[in-house]
């Protein structure tokens, strides 16, 4: 068991002329284009992946791609920028738990649940408009079960808030 410092040498053989380089300049020799992701082996501390300029790219073109933090998986812009979720097909929320929250910073507003197969979409306000809905053309089907209703005109458009419970 030896431990290797930056300063320590290795000696190469460059074209029948011995050489050496020291330990601290390996990785200005091997790029990561020369190790294949299933030479990477586990290990027993965190691990990152950083750039200072550029992209990260992980792209399984043979299947799919799992990240699978066993205890909770974040993905997070910590600086600046957005998070997006992009995709040629559909994109799919699998909440085991049957709840997709919704959060601004830290706190959250708004649910998505599973109720035996029904959608419901609640709000964390009790006190204010829980679900407001808008555009050029809202559509709601099906039958609308209220708690209590009010009717509204603003300028030339007549709103009906619905109070659900």
């Amino acid at each position: 068991s030896i431990t290797i410092a930056s300063t320590d040498k290795f000696l190469i053989d460059d074209a029948g002329t011995t050489k050496y380089i020291t330990a601290d300049q390996l990785d200005s020799y091997i790029t990561l284009s020369d190790v294949c992701a299933d030479e990477v082996s586990a290990g027993d501390t965190s691990s990152s992946f950083t750039t200072t300029s550029g992209t990260i790219t992980i792209d399984s073109q043979a299947s799919t791609t799992t990240i699978d933090g066993h205890t909770g998986v974040t993905v997070q812009s910590t600086n600046s920028g957005d998070v997006t979720l992009d995709s040629i097909a559909d994109i799919v929320l699998d909440a085991g738990g049957a709840d997709i929250k919704l959060k601004d910073d830290g706190t959250q507003f708004g649910n998505l649940k599973n109720n035996s197969g029904e959608l419901r979409i609640t709000s964390s306000s009790s006190d204010t408009t829980a679900i407001t809905c808008t555009g050029a053309n809202v559509a709601v089907a099906g039958t609308l079960t209220t708690a209590g209703s009010e009717v509204s005109t603003v300028g030339n458009t007549t709103a009906l808030a619905i109070a659900l419970g």
